[in-house]
């Protein structure tokens, strides 16, 4: 009965030993696909008392009743057995509990760790929050600065009656407003956004002079751009235009871009061709009168002195 008994204490010791280390690593308990079945638990806790009860009561009396005849001498062995079952199963009770505590401990560790954790993540998350809000309360307004910038921008156009262009001259791109293009009768999908179609449209008369001059200017790094010129309509006739514009250089003195605006003046030149024509030229036959006549014989004085001047 005792190795019985024996045996049985070391399987109970072993199962302890076995849940006790199993204990040492919560999150085994914490996983997911870890289950608790309260009812069970208690079940087998409750049979494990009880076996270990009814073993006692039916092994330690009988091998008592073996080993003492005196009835004196069997009821002393009887106290010491008594008291032997008392400790006994205080032991197993106090492992049992034990066992659930110390998990219990661990388990409200890491959940008052996991809830500090959370409660930092949870902090950093509203300041985080916060400064997200600010930078947008700051987009917002540059958005709406932008959008009331563009919409002034736009009225000023408008209201000059002019086209806009801009030449990337880094990238290769050249963009023109589609007002520019009703200028000359075309529609937006008529006309390529690029340099070659803007030169092509240039009086023959013109081009190379008007090409020159916009590349001297991007030579010359500084000051403003300005010329006026024809440029060939989809009717077939041409148009003066008034080009005006500003270049951009890097550190390297590079031009990297050029923007500025298209104005149609040809009303402007025609005006100024019929008052050229009133001041100098007769009205009935167009021929040229006194006072071009004397601006002409003045000019050639002047080219006739100039140039004795330099002979001599």
């Amino acid at each position: 009965m005792v190795i019985l008994l024996l045996h049985l204490l070391r399987k109970i010791k072993s199962y302890f030993h076995k849940n006790i280390e199993i204990d040492k690593d919560i999150n085994y308990y914490l996983n997911s696909n870890y289950q608790i079945h309260p009812y069970s638990e208690s079940i087998k806790i409750a049979l494990i008392y009880g076996v270990v009860g009814t073993l006692w009561i039916l092994l330690s009396d009988e091998f008592l009743s073996t080993i003492v005849s005196n009835v004196d001498a069997y009821k002393e062995l009887a106290t010491y057995k008594g008291w032997a079952y008392v400790f006994i199963t205080m032991i197993l009770i106090y492992s049992l509990v034990l066992k659930r505590l110390v998990l219990f401990e661990k388990a409200i560790k890491k959940i008052y760790s996991n809830f500090e954790d959370l409660n930092a993540a949870n902090e950093e998350s509203i300041a985080l929050e916060e400064e997200l809000r600010q930078q947008f309360d700051e987009l917002e307004i540059h958005r709406n600065a932008l959008i009331v910038s563009e919409q002034r921008y736009e009225l000023a156009v408008e209201g000059a009656d002019c086209g806009i262009w801009d030449w990337d001259i880094k990238n290769g791109i050249h963009y023109v407003s589609p007002k520019w293009k009703t200028y000359l009768g075309y529609c937006e999908n008529e006309l390529d956004n690029n340099f070659d179609t803007w030169a092509n449209l240039l009086h023959p008369d013109e081009k190379e002079s008007v090409i020159s001059k916009v590349d001297n200017y991007i030579l010359s790094k500084t000051g403003s751009y300005e010329n006026v010129y024809r440029m060939l309509c989809k009717d077939g006739n041409y148009k003066w235009i008034l080009s005006k514009g500003k270049a951009i250089w890097n550190s390297e003195g590079k031009a990297i871009r050029l923007a500025g605006s298209f104005t149609d003046i040809s009303e402007h030149k025609h005006i100024e061709d019929r008052l050229n024509l009133l001041a100098y030229y007769d009205t009935l036959t167009e021929l040229p009168n006194r006072v071009l006549f004397e601006i002409k014989v003045k000019e050639l004085i002047y080219e006739k002195i100039n140039l004795i001047q330099n002979l001599l």
